[in-house]
């Protein structure tokens, strides 16, 4: 018996040794390196892109160097490191911390700027370790297409990250072609303070107001700090690019309450053309705040452009993170819809809305109005009715109903939804990026429609309707009769192509003639 046991604690012993040789050594064979390089290619970085990594050598349980390191996104790389060298030690794992000794870069090249992938969601909550850098040393280079005119930095960072959100660290980037021209980065926040220092230069322009969408062509100055507490404190925000100021922002804040006002030249940047469409050239906004009730903060915040207002009033908890009992009011006022929804036809519109929860779960319920919609087809004086818009652990989720005023004799399209046609629609943008419709109605006075979608326990989604159209007569001299018809679009998983299939038939239809 003692024998047996000795023999079994013996194997044991052996098994596990050879596993840890393993684990350890296994990764510095050449075998072992090309394994880690295939794990790591195709692995995801957030909404960044894909990961590709080559070339791995040294020790990757130590100190280890990779060739190359891409990142991309469905259109090709966008982010390329050279000659990276990464010190670490594994061993304070062990401690629920990851310490970076060293990350070096013979060069990181920002090719052109990134296409976001759709979020994945998840996430939040502590992070599992800390993470302390202690030195990170590259050459950066800006290309054209990324920045508009190329620039090249010696860019130096360290930080920490601690589990409880806690961030420190500092980034300096000098320029290579223009001695002088640098960014300085600083940042020490935790839940006791807030430091912030951001201040960058450029005596003639450069690669780092175009990175911003700026001139590239003219002096670009930036300075922009925030310090103090959960108590007390204050921020400014200054920019200039020429003469022009594309930026400028002020707060103060103390226990009783703040005030915070800014200014936004929509026009300066490129990156904000979107933007500036349908809110006009310039943005402004201020927000005041005074002591409610408990730890609640009575908030006025109005914001302006030329083709819009935003106002919102109601008491909030900036500690929880969440609004009052009786909510936000919110109102915004658009005097031409079209530019702001990227749709041509469309004219003012109103929103009346009350926003509700919190940071983890909120939902906006109110009302929306659009005084006219030429568009598709459509002659609607209005469009109107309710809506409710609530975020989840599954994303967001809009439910809404309108009501629309019609010219029925405008087109075809009028004719068959009549004076005052209706319609329902319920829609998800889930967690990862996919949009789940899971109800659609529409009923007008010669047509019926009703869809419903669905999500499977594994990812399918389905989508299945039909529709009635009846009154045809009315499209057409000498048509008679009804058209039914039925549809179901499926996919069978995320990035997977939809299938459609569509089934039509007629009822007592009949087409006349002149002889």
């Amino acid at each position: 018996m003692t024998r047996r046991l000795f023999t079994i604690v013996l194997g044991l012993a052996l098994v596990l040794g050879l596993f840890s040789a393993v684990v350890r050594y296994g990764p510095s064979t050449d075998p072992g390196r090309a394994l880690l390089a295939r794990l790591a290619t195709g692995l995801r970085v957030g909404n960044l892109g894909w990961l590709k990594v080559e070339g791995v050598a040294g020790d990757p349980w130590n100190d280890f160097t990779v060739s190359r390191i891409e990142i991309a996104d469905r259109r090709g790389p966008w982010l390329r490191a050279t000659k990276v060298s990464i010190s670490w030690r594994p061993t304070e794992l062990l401690g629920r911390r990851m310490r970076l000794r060293l990350i070096s870069a013979g060069e990181i090249a920002l090719l052109r700027r990134p296409n976001p992938l759709a979020s994945q969601g998840g996430g939040g909550g502590a992070s599992p370790v800390s993470i302390r850098l202690d030195r990170l040393a590259a050459r950066v280079a800006l290309s054209e297409a990324f920045a508009l005119r190329h620039g090249d930095y010696l860019v130096e960072a360290a930080g920490v990250a601690e589990r409880d959100g806690a961030v420190s660290g500092r980034l300096s980037a000098l320029s290579v072609e223009h001695p002088g021209d640098f960014l300085r980065v600083g940042v020490n926040i935790d839940r006791a303070k807030l430091g912030l220092e951001a201040h960058a230069r450029e005596a003639t322009g450069g690669a780092l107001a175009g990175s911003l969408g700026l001139d590239p062509t003219q002096a670009f100055v930036l300075d922009a700090s925030a310090h103090g507490s959960p108590r007390a404190g204050a921020f400014t925000v200054f920019s200039a690019v020429g003469a022009s100021s594309p930026a400028s922002a002020s707060g103060r804040w103390t226990s009783s309450g703040g005030a915070a006002s800014g200014r936004i030249d929509l026009a300066a940047s490129r990156l904000l053309a979107p933007w500036r469409n349908g809110v006009g050239p310039t943005a402004t906004f201020r927000l005041d705040a005074a002591r409610a009730s408990g730890s609640y903060y009575r908030v006025a915040l109005e914001a302006r452009g030329a083709n819009l207002a935003l106002t919102a009033n109601g008491d909030i908890d900036p500690g929880r993170r969440q609004v009052g009992p009786r909510g936000v009011v919110v109102a915004l006022v658009v005097s031409d819809l079209s530019p702001l929804a990227s749709m041509p036809g469309l004219g003012p519109a109103q929103v009346k809305a009350r926003l509700n929860g919190g940071e983890k779960a909120w939902s906006l319920t109110g009302t929306a109005t659009v005084d006219s919609v030429h568009a598709a087809g459509l002659n609607l004086a209005k469009l109107a009715g309710p809506f409710e818009l609530a975020s989840g652990r599954g994303g967001l989720t809009l439910k809404a109903k309108a009501l629309a005023v019609s010219n029925p004799k405008a087109s075809a399209i009028a004719l068959v939804l009549g004076t005052a046609p209706r319609a329902t629609a319920e829609i998800s943008w889930l967690t990862g990026g996919r949009v789940l419709w899971r109800k659609v109605t529409v009923h007008g006075a010669a047509i019926d429609v009703d869809g419903q979608g669905t999500q499977g326990l594994l990812g399918g989604m389905s989508f299945t309707g039909k529709a009635r159209l009846q009154g045809i007569e009315s499209l057409a001299q000498g048509l008679k009769g009804t058209i039914l018809a039925d549809w179901r679009a499926t996919q069978a998983r995320d990035a997977a192509p939809w299938t459609f299939s569509l089934n039509a038939r007629a009822q007592g239809l009949h087409v006349a003639s002149e002889e």
